[in-house]
């Protein structure tokens, strides 16, 4: 069962947490139809969703700072309650001003 939550996590949404960042780098199969997951970092919750089209990063319960958000080698800042939209065609749909 662990092995199905790291393809879901690292594989798939190609999550990773380092030099106080959370990498995003999807990876989403055609014929999944929806991933949804809850993730914490550094003590704040983070809803993602993804398609094989799109992915969405919530932050819903955030401290006061924006979280450095890197997608696909691109670092947005994800201030608290905001939600970035990404085109998995590699570029941002809307949200998070750097």
């Amino acid at each position: 069962m662990a092995g199905t939550v790291d393809i879901l996590q690292r594989c798939y949404t190609g999550l990773e947490f380092h030099d106080d960042i959370l990498f995003l780098n999807p990876h989403i199969p055609d014929d999944l139809p929806k991933l949804y997951m809850r993730a914490k970092y550094r003590g704040n919750w983070f809803d993602i969703t993804a398609t094989s089209e799109t992915m969405t990063i919530t932050c819903d319960q955030c401290e006061r700072e924006a979280t450095k958000i890197s997608f696909q080698n691109t670092v947005y800042a994800l201030n608290p309650g905001d939600t970035l939209a990404f085109d998995l065609g590699k570029k941002r749909l809307k949200g998070g001003a750097d």
